[in-house]
């Protein structure tokens, strides 16, 4: 991938997954609030990427992706 911008959302994502399944420690004194923090950041991350490769598509800065993803259609 020679593109910086597949680079930019691959990370965005593996943000947005790690803030998913991440659990705060149990003996933490605000716990929920931890935990809904980082589901509610996890939402937002990826939204932010796909609003990101919308942007990029509409845009032509991705064509190779789109391409690729178009081949076996």
């Amino acid at each position: 991938m020679k593109n910086w911008r597949y680079w930019l959302m691959v990370f965005i994502a593996v943000v947005s997954l790690l803030n998913l399944v991440a659990v705060p420690q149990p003996s933490s004194s605000n716990y929920w609030l931890l935990a809904v923090y980082s589901k509610f950041t996890a939402v937002v991350l990826a939204y932010f990427d796909m609003r990101l490769f919308a942007w990029f598509a509409k845009h032509r800065k991705i064509d190779e992706l789109l391409e690729y993803i178009n081949e076996d259609k």
